[in-house]
């Protein structure tokens, strides 16, 4: 794996200074994009509770893989999230050349969840810098999309990321997945060497060549210097395996064996013969787990006394008269407590708002979901995972609408009739794959940058007029903090607090599919 990542960082590097040299481009329609947060990655963790254990439905123990055990890894679909484990994070990087999405898990236990903290913030530095000759060049842009997948066995989480970069230098985007392993018990991580038999990856090697040699979809390109290096029984070659309760996933490096055109390969060991060459740790007496929830840490807590600054002249404002209306948006949630927080808050005034919500978060905060929709708040599809949508194939594409839309639905019953796209950036794909009118923003608090409750106040108060949507990000616990003074400022001028579909029914707006809708002004 470290000869990989070597190869892949490297491979970035010259591709870059080659575009870099002769002025290539990529266009892509985007607008609005927000400057980049670079600080300490502690500074984006956000509240998030923990996903119980999923269950999965049994697999018979084989001596022989089938061909459906095997194949090109296409993860079951474009997107395809397991998580028996973890609380989900979340890190976001906005800004318009360089955006960053990394999805991360939280256990609850000191060292590992440090351990998890560092690779991210790596992560996050090493694609900052890489890219960092891209600010400011018209047309040059770069985005890093991670996920995560999580597995037990026994004591032991095995985390799979899926790393996705794509950059204006990169004929296609590049795509390497990554596991770490972890003893929750003893908070350690550690290394798959200590977790396998002597003789495992010799075992495994030799399986692995048998079939590939012998399935027909396999055994014609399962050939040639690049297989044979590749198959060899080294620990480069076989270093990203997931440990199951039933047996191994072993996957393998794009290019390690074929033409990235083949796929990802991979194949899955079930059965008790290949259970026992994972080793165990000793397992160590038991301890009640605790639940444990963290909220995102933002700069010192605003005092009453700077928040009634950025207020005390709201009485004296010029008050409206008649129907005018504005949309509160708030993006990238739900979490428990902030989003509570705005409803109570909307709730004291009769008003209401438009939640636009992660996918992959509906389905650990169903309880805020189904709470936004009692309220008679609205809930908006944001995409499952917060890619630059715009970077991405149609199929993809399709599902991040496809599998937020299904997430919400089977909680809530509807099917969002709104689509926010991360960032703001949308093209013609983006458009159609939306088939819904596409929301962006009048206002913008820059509240995910200043951290700063007066600050986000201010913004709105300085600039708000009838028919304005007000963009807002209910991750952070200073937005909850300025929503709370704001919304019943809001009302005593004389705005009706309205979700976006009532702004534009009583606006008249249709919206059409696909259409930006930045305000519904009279």
């Amino acid at each position: 794996m470290q000869r990989a990542k070597r190869a892949f960082a490297l491979f970035l590097a010259v591709l870059f200074l080659v575009a870099c040299e002769t002025g290539q481009a990529h266009n892509t329609e985007s607008t609005d994009a927000a400057v980049t947060e670079t600080g300490d990655v502690g500074t984006e963790q956000i509240e998030t509770e923990e996903k119980p254990d999923v269950q999965t439905e049994p697999v018979t123990e084989t001596e022989k893989i089938t061909p459906e055990d095997t194949g090109p890894f296409e993860y079951d679909g474009p997107i395809q999230i397991h998580r028996e484990t973890g609380q989900l994070h979340s890190v976001f990087g906005y800004e318009k050349d360089r955006q960053y999405t990394i999805h991360h898990p939280q256990f609850g236990v000191e060292q590992v969840d440090r351990a998890i903290l560092q690779q991210v913030q790596q992560w996050e530095q090493d694609f900052l810098h890489r890219n960092k000759k891209m600010q400011g060049r018209a047309g040059m842009e770069a985005m890093l999309n991670i996920e995560y997948s999580s597995y037990k066995k026994g004591d032991i989480t095995t985390v799979l990321y899926r790393i996705t970069e794509t950059a204006s230098y990169l004929a296609h985007p590049e795509e390497i997945w990554q596991t770490f392993y972890y003893d929750l018990q003893k908070d350690r991580p550690v290394e798959i060497n200590e977790l396998l038999q002597k003789e495992a990856v010799e075992k495994i090697a030799a399986y692995a060549d048998r079939y590939f040699n012998e399935d027909p979809a396999w055994k014609d390109i399962a050939k040639g210097p690049h297989y044979e290096e590749g198959i060899l029984p080294n620990a480069a070659n076989y270093s990203t395996i997931i440990l199951k309760e039933d047996g191994l996933r072993v996957i393998f490096e794009k290019y390690q064996l074929y033409a990235g055109a083949e796929g990802i390969p991979y194949i899955d060991l079930i059965g008790e013969e290949w259970s026992a060459l994972i080793r165990m740790p000793e397992e160590a007496p038991k301890t009640e787990e605790t639940e444990t929830t963290e909220e995102a840490e933002d700069p010192a807590p605003e005092t009453e006394e700077a928040i009634e600054t950025a207020t005390e002249d709201t009485e004296s404002q010029e008050t409206v008269t008649g129907e005018a209306m504005v949309a509160l948006t708030y993006d990238d949630g739900p979490t428990a407590e902030n989003t509570q927080r705005i409803l109570a808050a909307l709730d004291r005034v009769g008003g209401h708002a438009t939640f636009f919500v992660l996918g992959n978060r509906v389905e650990s905060y169903p309880e805020v979901i189904r709470a936004i929709v009692e309220q008679g708040s609205e809930i908006g599809n944001h995409s499952y995972s917060h890619p630059d949508l715009t970077r991405l194939g149609t199929e993809e594409l399709n599902a991040q609408f496809a599998l937020t839309d299904q997430a919400i639905e089977s909680v809530t019953g509807l099917r969002p009739a709104l689509v926010r796209p991360p960032y703001g950036a949308y093209d013609t794909d983006v458009q159609t794959a939306a088939g819904r009118p596409l929301i962006r923003w009048s206002v913008d608090t820059l509240d995910w940058k200043t951290r700063d409750a007066a600050a986000t106040i201010d913004a709105v108060l300085d600039q708000v007029e009838d028919g304005d949507i007000i963009l807002m990000h209910d991750l952070h616990e200073s937005t909850a903090t300025a929503s709370e003074t704001l919304i019943p400022a809001l009302h005593e001028r004389g705005y009706r607090l309205v979700t976006v579909s009532e702004l534009m029914n009583r606006r008249g707006e249709t919206g059409s599919d696909g259409t930006p809708v930045f305000s519904v002004k009279p």
